[in-house]
């Protein structure tokens, strides 16, 4: 991996904007990232593609929770969720333009809404969701 691929592969443009004092442990976190993303896109390393998907967990949690679901299926949506996820990181190329988490976003949020598809085809329904300024809501019942 070259250094021009470093901050798009880790999306760490905020390297440039970090305080000082806090420099020094967010390039620590940017090394292992980029480490972790060598050893997955050069070895095919699983234990390093996990490592990733726990380092962008959070953002798959915000994902699910942008759509209203019955409590009962939020822990189906997250799983369903780290699909998503685990497709980003093995499609994404570091050598295009995109910087992974757009690119994560995208797979999660297809496959969040192909769950969603398949709840409410169960039913008989389509999926209606309705843009809201506090997130997407899905009519599952």
């Amino acid at each position: 991996m070259h250094q021009s691929d470093q901050l798009r592969v880790s999306g760490t443009s905020l390297a440039a904007r970090a305080h000082p004092a806090g420099a020094l442990a967010l390039e620590k976190c940017v090394e292992d990232l980029d480490e972790l993303w060598r050893r997955w896109l050069e070895y095919h390393d699983i234990s390093a593609a996990m490592q990733l998907a726990r380092t962008h967990r959070k953002l798959l949690v915000e994902r699910v929770k942008s759509y209203t679901v019955p409590r009962r299926l939020s822990e189906d949506f997250i799983g369903e969720g780290h699909i998503g996820l685990i497709r980003a990181i093995c499609r994404f190329d570091p050598d295009g333009t995109e910087d992974f988490p757009a690119f994560a976003i995208r797979h999660v949020d297809a496959a969040l809404h192909d769950y969603a598809e398949f709840l409410l085809g169960e039913r008989g329904r389509r999926p209606s969701m309705a843009s809201e300024s506090a997130g997407r809501k899905l009519a599952i019942s």
